[in-house]
């Protein structure tokens, strides 16, 4: 690998979070929404900025051309704010949902998105209608849910417990049901800003920033009861 480019934020302005949607950059950080051209990957272009409603911009997930954004503020306020962005330069606000947890991040799959709405755990809601977005379900994790990636019709879900512990567990989402094992309990989400998923001929691999790769096998034929996990 090599660098092709590096793009700065203004100082003070924390990156949390990225999507790449075609040839478009989407970058979460503590200043909004930067949207940002990827043409030419050794000349990024700013095409705007949109700034949540909240002073942080957690997370981001896009699809088509609909930005979901988890935005909180500090004091504990925060929301899923549903984008248009099919003209990047005018991003458009198309929906709204005020979370009670402290939104940290999203995946969306159809009409469902997932909400990490950190002390309230993980709220699952219908944004089939960005002007009345709906909750449709919830699940309480042990501590605060910080992270969430999509993968099929299972959730992962990187969790910090109130006693330093950090976990990941994995749902599904859509009838939310707990899958009965832990993966793992230790420091090894310490570093995990995001995790995404990626198929592989068997297995599912999650690539943890700074971490060996975990690999996942999922059992066919049952999601819901049998996943078993180790280190490479």
């Amino acid at each position: 690998p090599r660098l092709l480019t590096s793009h700065n934020t203004p100082k003070g302005s924390s990156n949390y979070d990225l999507a790449v949607s075609g040839a478009t950059l989407y970058l979460a950080n503590a200043g909004g929404l930067r949207i940002m051209d990827l043409t030419s990957p050794q000349s990024l272009v700013t095409r705007s900025n949109f700034e949540g409603r909240g002073r942080w911009v957690r997370g981001v997930d896009v699809v088509g051309s609909t930005a979901y954004i988890a935005t909180s503020m500090h004091g504990g306020a925060s929301w899923l704010q549903i984008i248009d962005v099919s003209d990047p330069t005018k991003p458009i606000q198309a929906g709204v949902f005020r979370s009670t947890g402290g939104a940290q991040d999203v995946s969306v799959s159809g009409d469902l998105a997932v909400l990490a709405d950190r002390a309230a755990g993980i709220v699952v809601l219908n944004v089939s209608e960005p002007q009345s977005v709906r909750r449709v379900g919830y699940f309480r994790t042990k501590g605060h849910a910080n992270k969430v990636d999509i993968f099929g019709e299972l959730a992962f879900v990187a969790v910090d417990g109130d006693a330093g512990e950090r976990t990941m567990i994995v749902i599904r989402y859509a009838v939310m049901v707990v899958v009965p094992v832990k993966l793992w309990t230790s420091n090894t989400l310490h570093y995990c800003p995001r995790f995404r998923l990626y198929p592989a001929r068997i297995s599912k691999r999650a690539v943890v920033a700074g971490q060996e790769p975990l690999w996942f096998a999922v059992l066919a034929g049952l999601p819901s009861r049998t996943i078993a996990s180790h280190t490479e």
